[in-house]
């Protein structure tokens, strides 16, 4: 059985949830700072600081990682920032990586707040790949899909749910971890902010303990630079260049009027 674990499970969810299945330069690289900027600077209201609204459910890790913990015959994992490559991992080292393996898998437990099944078109992506494993790789194959909640975004229910079986955390308290064989864990820093990168890594390096150095799949999951005070400076100045402009229009509209 194969564990699929995506960090961003463990980020509550907020007002600014996420932006589906988008993992291109921009939103691995720049989008924190954008969003940050964006709910701080924002002349509608009161600045927002993010920082205190992604959070971590500390809760849910924990019961995973004790669940981890029990799984003794992990053969080999794997890690990545990005999602796309669990196919590949999948393909190389789990279905395909024993006699008639692809015809007696016996499931995939994709712990994500994503169900990564979206439409499958001319290319295989981080919001497709477990529909490409369906129909391309094993159509028997299992799939126990553990959203984050019952409000998890951009899921066409009909589809998923003629695919896989949407569970909850509970569902592991049923599965025997000795059938775990194989793990992949992904940061996916889209949605999983740099200000919980610590958290991430001592998650990694908890799994590091237990099962050796993963494979890796680019790009490797590495520490983002995050300036907590600049860009509040940043968005403060934005905040007040914007007000200011807005009054100095207001003015100028009165003015006309006289």
């Amino acid at each position: 059985m194969i564990l699929d674990i995506d960090f961003d499970f463990f980020v509550k969810e907020t007002v600014f949830h996420d932006f589906a299945y988008q993992e291109s330069k921009l939103f691995m690289q720049a989008i924190w700072g954008i969003r940050f900027m964006s709910a701080y600077s924002n002349p509608c209201g009161e600045p927002v600081d993010l920082t205190r609204e992604f959070i971590l459910d500390n809760e849910a890790m924990n019961e995973i990682l004790d669940f981890v913990k029990k799984c003794s015959c992990v053969k080999n994992w794997a890690v990545s920032d990005i999602h796309l490559f669990a196919y590949k991992y999948i393909e190389n080292y789990s279905v395909h990586s024993s006699l008639n393996r692809v015809n007696r898998a016996d499931g995939i437990v994709h712990i994500d707040r994503h169900s990564d099944y979206d439409t499958l078109r001319d290319e295989i992506n981080a919001g497709n790949w477990l529909r490409y494993i369906k129909e391309n790789v094993n159509r028997e194959i299992p799939i126990y899909w553990i959203p984050q909640s019952k409000n998890d975004l951009y899921v066409d229910k009909e589809s998923v749910r003629k695919a896989m079986k949407i569970k909850n955390r509970i569902f592991l308290k049923s599965l025997n971890p000795l059938n775990i064989e194989h793990i992949y864990l992904c940061r996916s820093s889209a949605w999983v902010p740099p200000w919980l990168d610590s958290a991430y890594f001592k998650f990694q390096g908890e799994l590091e303990k237990l099962f050796g150095i993963p494979i890796h799949f680019d790009p490797i999951p590495k520490d983002r630079e995050w300036n907590y005070e600049k860009i509040m400076r940043h968005s403060l100045e934005e905040r007040r260049m914007i007000m200011e402009s807005w009054s100095q229009r207001t003015e100028n509209v009165n003015n006309a009027k006289e």
